[in-house]
């Protein structure tokens, strides 16, 4: 169980920063093996929101170097995420669980504030909501099959 949870936690983190990968699937693999639903969530919702959060700090510390090095966004929907995000930035990271463009919200994010706890709060409610969706989603359609 235990390095279950944290392989599951590790493919999250990866997920959740730069590297594109899906974690759900590692989830949903893990649920159907019969491991315990509430610390798979909270495992998978945790790596992924500290994935995120690595964007966000590369982007608050480092600076266009480090994102042009490590992220390699194109700056134009940077720029245009930024905008988007800049009266009600928090909320954004809501949002940060979204394929393809989660990442860069993360990284707009870490550009314009500085509401870390804000920020680490929406984004895990964000992608802990959207593991559960996905778990539940599965769980329904596997009972309605049978």
């Amino acid at each position: 169980m235990i390095s279950n949870l944290f392989i599951l936690f590790l493919t999250s983190f990866l997920a959740g920063s730069f590297v594109p990968m899906g974690s759900e699937v590692h989830l949903l693999y893990l649920q159907s093996l019969g491991e315990s639903l509430w610390p798979l969530l909270l495992t998978a919702s945790i790596g992924n929101t500290f994935g995120g959060m690595s964007c966000y700090y590369i982007a608050r510390w480092g600076g266009p170097k480090l994102i042009k090095k490590y992220l390699r966004h194109d700056e134009y929907k940077i720029d245009a995420w930024v905008k988007r995000l800049s009266r009600h930035s928090e909320w954004g990271a809501l949002f940060c669980w979204l394929p393809f463009v989660g990442e860069i919200i993360a990284t707009a994010l870490g550009i314009i504030s500085s509401k870390t706890i804000k920020i680490f709060i929406f984004m895990f409610l964000g992608k802990f909501l959207r593991y559960l969706f996905i778990s539940l989603s599965a769980s329904a359609l596997i009972w309605f099959i049978d």
